[in-house]
């Protein structure tokens, strides 16, 4: 782990690999910064931070900053009776890699590994559970599934830490590792880590954020050599100023979750679910990342939130609207209405007749809204919504709208009661639209009606 190798808030004394003229200084990182101060005794300098900077550290490890920003150079000013200045310079990062050597932006990341903190429960096993960890599992027990698309493999296992004195004890967690078929560098690594994240996030209704990255620019099968010859291990601990996931919600009922990996047909359902949610990535990337943003506000009931799912809505493949009016139809009455204004003396108005006319080809929002919902209806029957629930969503894009161009607040108690059941109502429908295209179980498409995404407009009392 990271700590293992720099701990949080620890200074660790390191000389710049950038210039060459070997500057000193100290780096730390802590919750809210990543960054590196370093000094010349001489003379004023600047290092051009848009550029990878890389530090060897007191511990013998490289340190390679990518993202970086800062400012000009300073100094600690010297006074009558001692004439001379210390000068520095301060380099802030979002994101870094520690490891033996140092990491360009031209190498190929082969391999990558990381944990997902408090997911546990979207895997199970008889065999984990029982097994004595007192003895060393196989991979067998261990392995959960294994994904994979034409751009990389995921194999989720068990990883597992024994420890106690007398009386041997053991934890055990699911571990996620990406082994990448096609090249790929830090530039574009984080797509495909994000998408696993928010695949676990979407199933359980929670955010959930990634932890304990290491990157690896060899194989899992080259690892696993090195590490058989005792030769020194070619990982990368991450240190990155990603967003926390709020507070896990221990009470979160695992019964609505559509889809998990407990073994079985469920398992099976899982691997397909997640193979197309990964291959879905280029058309669906923005309707990922737009669904975690109002998943991290799953306690904060705001007008930014309504428009995040509002926004969330709009960026789903599906919502796009359809044509209701053909366009020979269209063009025709586009010709009968520039010849009225023309007999009316509107002669100019011909253009901007025929754009006008042309948006009319278009369905109603309240049309669109009531076909995706009965597209939903027909894919999971068990969702039982209420006939209120299109106008609740026609609500809410009318709150978008006015909150577009000005102030939104509630009055009053029921005001806002109808305020959060429309901020429920929109973010349901995108939950079961991400989900109508996935090969989710039968007992899936049952347990759904019970995701908390959906209860939460059902239990919200108007």
């Amino acid at each position: 782990m990271l700590e293992d190798i720099i701990k949080r808030n620890d200074s660790i004394h390191c000389y710049e690999c950038h210039t060459g003229k070997n500057y000193t200084g100290m780096f730390c990182y802590d919750k809210n910064s990543i960054k590196v101060r370093l000094f010349c005794y001489e003379k004023p300098f600047y290092i051009d931070e848009t550029e990878p900077i890389y530090l060897y550290l007191e511990n013998n490890d490289y340190l390679s900053m990518f993202g970086n920003y800062g400012g000009p150079g300073a100094f600690y000013g010297g006074s009558r009776d001692r004439p001379r200045n210390v000068h520095f310079q301060d380099i802030n990062t979002n994101f870094a890699l520690v490891g033996p050597d140092k990491w360009d932006y031209s190498n190929h990341i082969k391999f990558l590994r990381f944990d997902v903190p408090d997911c546990d429960d979207l895997f199970s096993s008889d065999e984990i559970h029982d097994f004595d960890f007192r003895q060393l599992p196989d991979h067998e027990i261990l392995y959960i599934t294994n994904i994979k698309t034409e751009d990389v493999e995921i194999e989720i296992r068990y990883a597992y830490h024994r420890f106690g004195g007398l009386v041997k004890k053991h934890e055990i967690w699911p571990t996620f590792q990406i082994l990448f078929l096609q090249e790929c560098n830090i530039n574009n690594y984080s797509r495909y880590l994000h998408s696993i994240t928010s695949f676990l996030s979407f199933t359980r209704g929670t955010h959930f954020a990634h932890s304990n990255l290491i990157i690896s620019d060899k194989t899992f099968s080259e690892l696993e050599k090195i590490a058989d010859e005792q030769s020194y291990i070619h990982e990368y601990h991450a240190i990155s100023l990603q967003e926390k996931s709020p507070a896990f919600d221990e009470n979160l009922w695992i019964g609505g979750t559509p889809i998990f990996a407990r073994g079985g047909i469920e398992t099976d359902a899982f691997t397909e679910c997640a193979e197309s949610w990964m291959r879905r990535i280029p058309d669906w990337w923005n309707a990922y990342a737009l669904m975690m943003g109002c998943l991290k506000l799953n306690r904060i009931l705001s007008v930014d939130r309504l428009i995040k799912g509002c926004r969330w809505f709009e960026e789903i493949p599906l919502t796009g609207r359809q044509n209701t009016v053909a366009d020979i139809d269209v063009e025709k009455i586009a010709l009968t209405a520039a010849s009225c204004a023309e007999k009316l003396g509107y002669h100019d108005l011909k253009s901007r007749i025929s754009g006008t006319v042309k948006q009319i080809k278009t369905e109603t929002r309240n049309a669109l809204l009531s076909r995706l919902v009965q597209l939903v209806i027909v894919k999971f029957p068990s969702i039982n919504l209420d006939d209120n629930f299109v106008k609740y969503l026609m609500l809410a894009f009318s709150i978008r709208d006015r909150s577009a161009h000005g102030h939104y607040e509630p009055e009053g108690d029921a005001e806002f009661q109808k305020f959060a059941k429309a901020t429920y109502a929109v973010e349901a429908l995108c939950f079961l639209l991400m989900a109508v295209d996935l090969p989710i179980s039968k007992e899936g498409t049952e347990r759904i009606a019970s995701h908390n995404l959906i209860q939460r407009y059902k239990e919200c009392h108007v």
